[in-house]
């Protein structure tokens, strides 16, 4: 929320009380970089779970 409540602030209108945020290059090159690290992270955690389970069965069935 606070990537999304970045920017500079600039009225909307003359006479009316509207704001908005507008965004620059970086700031929107900020937003798809950290929403492809998110998709990364979220992916490495679940490989790291498989790789876990995977782990633990192979031990469970290669022991006597």
């Amino acid at each position: 929320m606070s990537i999304e409540s970045s920017g500079y602030l600039y009225k909307k209108e003359i006479g009316v009380e509207n704001y908005e945020y507008r965004k620059d290059g970086a700031m929107k090159f900020t937003r798809w970089y950290n929403l492809l690290a998110l998709f990364w992270f979220s992916q490495f955690v679940l490989a790291c779970q498989q790789m876990v389970i995977a782990g633990a069965v192979s031990k469970w069935f290669f022991t006597r």
